[in-house]
């Protein structure tokens, strides 16, 4: 797992190790149909759909793969030929297998390599101008960019199925806290694989949340979620049809295999099934960033818990927040939902007191707050609930109608405190609210009127 000491000035070499091989693997991911944000209705009709949108999202990776290249070969150009020299040693070594021979200089590598990237670049550019593009010619792109990405001498490398697990350091500080309190274990070497998978994954999703920065670069982020779909998807096959029935029957470490595949597919499926579904069709750019960032927050805790769930099957004492600094277990994901439905009823309370524009617009701000925080801890039947909820208030309506809405609104998220109160991890939580705002709004109007 340990690298050599050359530094890249400005950026660590295992840095740009990582960015490139992610976005050239999530590049030729999303050319592949199975890995691409569709509905299943979406998926019976994958012949009749227009790709453009898709064709435009992988030129904005290209674009990124470009420019990672090029700052590579500008500003540390002196850098390049240990980098190389390094790139190639990351590939683990299979029969005295050798470097392979290089007939021109780094720099020419990966300056033929920029050259190609960009001729893709340019030639997509055309190829979006096309108001339709049909599903054969997406694949004939994809077939081409395959082809130019693989057989490139400076860039085949990162297809390798030998490139070793680049992680960065903290993320290599917190798989030594698991190792060092592995207990005793014939199964520590298969352990230690599939954690340094799980903390690659997380650094992929994280990758994506860079896309964030700037939101007019937001959807290319998509590309990048492909290559999670594809990775883990490969990932719980190894799983399922090799690891798991090697394991004896009924073990701790098998159990604790069958719930993690369970819940991955699961949350995979709700992000690129349904919430990612259209995204890059999206010209609203705050559903945008809502639908791209609750993708992230589910993928991100997705990675973290089965992390922490494979440790706590073999070691003691490991605390999420000791590997995770934002991280939330359960229980406190769990309570500050119930925190947050409870401060919409208080806002919507208000609302209904006041009834003027005021209130009705920071019941909205709180709607929207908890669009983009809480509602993903909830139970993903009922988003749709909250989005519809979220639709009606936002419309042109009168003010009667909309206090009658409130109050079927306030209805609904009582009813879902209750529910999420029963929650096993809340057994010994239990929920005490401060005065109930609509109670309190109907003594002091008792007390006006005497």
């Amino acid at each position: 797992m340990e690298t050599t000491d050359l530094q890249v000035p400005g950026k660590q070499k295992t840095d740009y190790l990582f960015e490139l091989e992610a976005w050239l693997k999530a590049i030729d991911a999303f050319f592949a149909l199975e890995n691409l944000p569709f509905s299943a209705d979406q998926r019976s009709q994958v012949a009749l759909r227009n790709y453009a949108a898709e064709l435009s999202a992988i030129r904005g990776g290209l674009a990124h793969v470009s420019s990672v290249a090029s700052e590579m070969l500008g500003e540390e150009r002196r850098d390049l030929a240990p980098f190389l020299v390094f790139l190639d040693e990351q590939r683990v070594s299979e029969r005295g297998e050798a470097a392979p021979h290089r007939i021109t200089t780094p720099e020419q590598e990966m300056a033929f390599a920029i050259e190609k990237v960009h001729d893709l670049v340019r030639i997509f550019d055309e190829v979006g101008k096309a108001a339709f593009l049909p599903l054969q010619t997406y694949r004939s792109c994809g077939r081409i960019v395959s082809e130019v990405l693989r057989k490139d001498s400076a860039l085949a490398l990162f297809f390798s199925e030998n490139l070793k697990i680049s992680l960065d350091p903290d993320n290599k500080r917190n798989l030594q806290k698991i190792v060092e309190r592995i207990a005793g274990t014939r199964f520590r070497k298969e352990l230690v694989g599939l954690l340094m998978e799980l903390f690659k994954q997380r650094r992929f999703v994280e990758l994506a949340r860079r896309c964030f920065d700037h939101p007019e670069e937001a959807k290319k982020s998509v590309v990048i979620f492909a290559l999670v779909r594809s990775e883990t998807d490969r990932f719980c096959h190894y799983l399922k049809r090799k690891l798991m029935p090697a394991l004896p029957e009924g073990s701790a470490f098998a159990e604790s295999l069958e719930r993690l595949v369970f819940s991955t597919e699961m949350e995979l499926r709700k992000v690129h099934e349904i919430i990612l579904v259209d995204v890059l069709l999206m010209s609203d750019a705050r559903s945008l960033m809502a639908r791209l960032e609750d993708s992230h927050g589910i993928l991100k805790d997705l990675f973290e818990q089965n992390i922490l769930q494979i440790a706590s099957a073999f070691t003691d004492g490991i605390d999420g927040k000791d590997l995770f600094r934002d991280h939330m277990t359960k229980v406190e994901q769990s309570v500050r939902l119930r925190e947050d439905l409870w401060n919409l009823i208080v806002r919507c309370a208000r609302f209904q007191e006041r009834e003027d524009r005021f209130s009705l617009a920071d019941l909205l701000g709180a709607l929207d707050h908890f669009r983009r925080g809480s509602m993903r801890y909830l139970m993903f039947k009922d988003w749709g609930n909250f989005d519809r909820y979220i639709g009606e208030f936002s419309r042109e309506a009168s003010t009667k109608s909309l206090v009658h809405l409130a109050h079927q609104f306030d209805v609904y998220v009582r009813t879902l405190i209750r529910e999420v109160s029963k929650r096993a991890v809340l057994a010994s939580v239990p929920f005490k609210p401060p005065i109930d705002p609509l109670a309190a709004s109907a003594d002091t109007k008792k007390i006006r009127k005497n």
